[in-house]
């Protein structure tokens, strides 16, 4: 596998997991505001109903006193709201920064393992033999060979005089 489709298929792979979190969170989070809206919706129509029973006997003071409670709920809910997004956007941030690190460390990972490759290419090809290194060694054997009757024949030529 090449360089370039080792980092297409860690790309791809990392789009893949950013879209499974992006899809998981959202998906966590419309089922959260679902709720929290119908929760609320049904906290409003309850608490509207009483208020417009009650609006001709109560004063604004009393109406107020009992708005508070569930403007206070609200602005909770806000707040939780606020907190999802900002943790959605954290962990954007940080797939975003793994996929750049991952990117970074898989470069210099293929190049250390490119550095070898090539080094111990020029150490084989420094050890392999040439045809011309065998041919030569050929003739060498050869040569040596016919030295080796030649002297053998003399050595026994010697020990039948000398002998």
């Amino acid at each position: 596998m090449n360089e370039q489709a080792l980092l297409a298929a860690i790309g791809t792979m990392m789009d893949e997991k950013l879209e499974a979190v992006k899809t998981e969170v959202g998906a966590l989070m419309d089922e959260k505001l679902e709720a929290v809206k119908t929760e609320v919706g049904a906290l409003m129509d309850k608490k509207l109903e009483a208020v417009k029973t009650e609006v001709g006997a109560l004063m604004d003071e009393k109406l107020e006193a009992r708005l508070k409670p569930i403007e206070e709920r609200l602005t909770g809910v806000e707040g939780r709201v606020t907190g999802i997004e900002e943790r959605l956007t954290a962990t954007e941030k940080e797939t975003h920064e793994l996929k750049i690190l991952m990117e970074n460390e898989t470069n210099r990972a293929v190049g250390l393992v490119l550095d070898g490759h090539e080094s111990l290419r020029q150490m084989i090809e420094g050890r392999l033999v040439t045809k011309d290194d065998r041919e030569q060694d050929r003739i060498r054997i050869c040569a040596l060979e016919g030295v080796t009757k030649l002297h053998t024949a003399q050595i026994a030529e010697l020990k039948k005089k000398t002998g």
